[in-house]
């Protein structure tokens, strides 16, 4: 295997772990975090958001951020290349799903 391989599985496993840990802790403590001001009366919508989104978003950023660091640094051999970009758009299709 070689380095960059290398590299771009320690960093997938990385980021996935360190989302793994977060989402325990956050879901551990259940915390919910106030996004709007004012009082419930005054919001229409809800304003908090869970540990789940904050997570999904947090996970989604980072996995995507490093296959455009593969794709555009020209540096990656075509396999690693054809890699990040699956998971790109997997990232994509996950997040245009349709809401259930």
């Amino acid at each position: 295997m070689a380095l960059a391989e290398s590299l771009v599985l320690g960093t997938t496993v990385a980021v996935t772990a360190a989302g793994l840990i977060g989402y325990r802790i956050l879901k551990k403590r259940r915390t919910q975090l106030l996004l709007g001001s004012g009082t419930p009366e005054t919001v229409a919508a809800p304003s908090t958001t869970d540990a789940r989104t904050i997570m999904m978003i947090a996970v989604s950023v980072l996995v995507l951020c490093s296959s455009l660091f593969i794709i555009l640094s020209k540096g990656y051999d075509l396999e690693s290349q054809k890699w990040a970009f699956g998971v790109v758009g997997t990232i994509v299709g996950f997040w245009l799903r349709p809401e259930k």
